[in-house]
């Protein structure tokens, strides 16, 4: 919504500070905060990683071609963003190591390359499930349901009950791009879906307060 980079001031860091960005997928609300208002770089010393199918979808001179006119828009916002980083970019295949203590997890059906990414550290884990549920409010009672954006809606379905079911029963924390506040929680199974569990909101005051 154009306030990732004041938001990221605020939290006490600097877009400088960061070397890498992990995309789940090339949507534009989750790739259009890497750049400024010019185009550029907006964390100029990031690498940028990209699942290699969701790379090639968006790079695609077929899906240019057929995408209606509001998806065409959507294709030229990714590309135009990820060009900023055409001299730092890497591509991974799900179940790869990203980074330290995040592997990539398949969770295709949104976009071909849909990724969420989990987070192993100290003996906790942190599921970033991305858009498995993109309207959160409706889709964890109905995951059978689908949005317009799904490129591949059957494959959607498929991946949010095994994702879902998954979680639930590790009891995995998630965390979700467009989940109810506070975008943290946990799932449980509910009669025919599933239910969100928010974890408990807390403030914190520490060393990172912005200078």
């Amino acid at each position: 919504m154009g306030q990732l980079l004041s938001n990221i001031s605020h939290a006490g860091y600097h877009a400088e500070q960061f070397d890498r960005i992990l995309l789940t997928h090339m949507h534009p609300d989750h790739i259009a905060g890497i750049v400024d208002r010019s185009g550029a770089k907006a964390f100029p010393n990031a690498t940028l990683h990209v699942q290699e199918q969701e790379w090639a979808f968006w790079q695609s001179p077929e899906h240019q071609a057929t995408a209606g006119k509001a998806m065409s828009q959507y294709v030229d916002i990714a590309r135009a963003a990820a060009a900023a980083y055409s001299d730092a970019t890497e591509l991974f295949s799900f179940g790869s190591s990203v980074a330290h203590c995040l592997t990539a997890i398949d969770i295709a059906g949104h976009t071909p390359g849909h990724t969420g990414f989990m987070l192993d550290a100290d003996g906790a884990q942190l599921f970033v499930i991305g858009d498995v549920a993109n309207a959160a409010v409706l889709q964890f009672a109905h995951p059978e349901w689908t949005v317009d954006f799904d490129v591949d809606p059957d494959a959607a379905v498929r991946s949010r009950k095994r994702n879902l079911d998954w979680a639930a029963s590790e009891r995995l924390m998630l965390a979700g791009m467009h989940f109810p506040f506070p975008g943290v929680g946990f799932v449980e199974k509910a009669k025919n879906g599933y239910r969100f569990v928010p974890s408990a909101w807390q403030h914190s005051f520490d060393e990172h307060k912005p200078s």
